[in-house]
């Protein structure tokens, strides 16, 4: 299990410390050093909390004979993982350390605790796009309007296409104004929004 989840950490971990710490884990588990196998991963899945590397450092620890704080990171990866493909011998090996022996108090390695509830992001989001996507339709009304009036002022045409060039060019303008309208309220709520979203 821990070579399939080398190519997958070392593409997204966000830190070369995390791949550091996972490759030397792995590089000790695969020597069967179980103990300096398990501090390894367990440094790197403090960095990067994923639950491949929950599966792996579990792993170790089960093999060291730390079967609780095995447990554990079982647990954490069924968490985040309930139906993946080793789900179901996750959850069979998890039956086997808990009926192998009683229930002992065991350091467990625990996550830290989030540092602060995180806001959601989708009204900043929101307003952002609002804003680019005014701006951008205000300019491609404001050139059909002005190529409604460059075709108005070119030549001379009948009254009724004169007549609908005119109300084409005052749509058209009108529809821009009320867009980059539309996009400034956006982008100042964006603005407002970021400045709360800071404090």
């Amino acid at each position: 299990m821990i070579a399939l989840c080398l190519g997958l950490l070392v593409a997204t971990a966000p830190a070369s410390t995390a791949r550091d710490h996972f490759v030397e884990g792995t590089r000790l588990y695969q020597a069967g050093r179980w103990h300096e196998a398990a501090e390894e991963l367990r440094a790197a899945y403090e960095l990067l909390p994923d639950p491949r590397l929950a599966l792996d450092l579990a792993q170790a620890l089960r093999h060291e004979g730390r079967d609780a704080a095995a447990v554990h990171y079982y647990r954490l990866f069924l968490d985040a993982r309930p139906a993946s493909p080793e789900a179901g011998l996750v959850r069979g090996t998890i039956a086997f350390l808990e009926a192998r022996a009683p229930p002992a108090p065991a350091a467990v390695i625990q996550r830290p605790p989030p540092v602060g509830a995180e806001r959601p992001r989708w009204p900043v989001y929101g307003a952002a796009s609002l804003a680019a996507a005014s701006f951008v339709a205000a300019a491609v009304f404001g050139v059909l309007a002005q190529n409604a009036s460059q075709t108005l002022l070119s030549a001379a045409h009948p009254g009724g296409v004169a007549d609908g060039l005119v109300r084409t060019t005052q749509r058209d303008s009108t529809v821009a104004n009320v867009l980059y309208g539309v996009g400034g309220v956006a982008a100042a709520a964006t603005g407002v929004l970021v400045v709360w979203d800071l404090r």
